[in-house]
């Protein structure tokens, strides 16, 4: 007998939370912020705008730092922080991972070459329903993206080395899909190495 996996819903992961600051509006981030992450090295927050891309580092007041200017990109969803000054952002059509140096002397950062991996069984005629985010567990070396419907899936990437710019062998794994019409619109990585949202 075939049994549905359990699926959390948002109040089951919030319930298990405290809120440590009150919540910030980014108004001067301008319109269209499409992926949030927080990296551990800097204390901050950095936005990438989705149309125009633009990286934006902010305090956790929400003040911008800075703006890091985006050359050659297209369609960019999410970001996150993967150590040091390692960050990588997933464009959503092509359902690309880019692999990004940002130090604090940064103000613009250009496409490179060769994307640190993309999902080509993702990529094809995705249009708009394609990589909506990413999220790096740094516990178990893990990449989590979501594409955000038709279906719905959460991937759990495995394999993977920041320190690489050619990928090997990866083990990609489905974690949630739902052909219904639940839409993923992002990803969080709670501390624990067992508990991607």
């Amino acid at each position: 007998m075939k049994t549905e996996a359990f699926v959390p819903s948002l109040t089951d992961i919030l319930g298990q939370h405290s809120l440590a600051v009150q919540p910030v509006t980014l108004s001067a981030v301008e319109n269209d912020a499409s992926g949030i992450a927080w990296s551990g090295l800097t204390g901050s927050l950095f936005v990438v705008r989705n149309n125009n891309p633009v990286i934006f580092e902010l305090d956790a007041q929400g003040n911008v730092l800075r703006d890091i200017q985006m050359s050659g990109f297209h369609d960019v969803e999410g970001i996150t922080w993967i150590n040091s000054n390692f960050f990588a952002v997933v464009e959503e059509r092509a359902c690309s991972v880019w692999l990004l140096e940002i130090d604090s002397y940064t103000r613009s950062v250009s496409r490179p070459e060769t994307p640190f991996f993309t999902m080509p069984t993702l990529n094809a005629s995705l249009g708009n329903n394609g990589c909506e985010d990413i999220a790096w567990n740094n516990a178990d070396n893990v990449l989590y993206m979501i594409k955000e419907k038709s279906p719905a899936l959460l991937l759990r990437v495995s394999g993977l080395d920041a320190s690489r710019t050619e990928q090997g062998m990866l083990d990609v794994q489905t974690v949630y899909s739902h052909a219904g019409m639940d839409i993923f619109l992002s990803l969080i990585h709670i501390s624990e190495p067992t508990r991607p949202y």
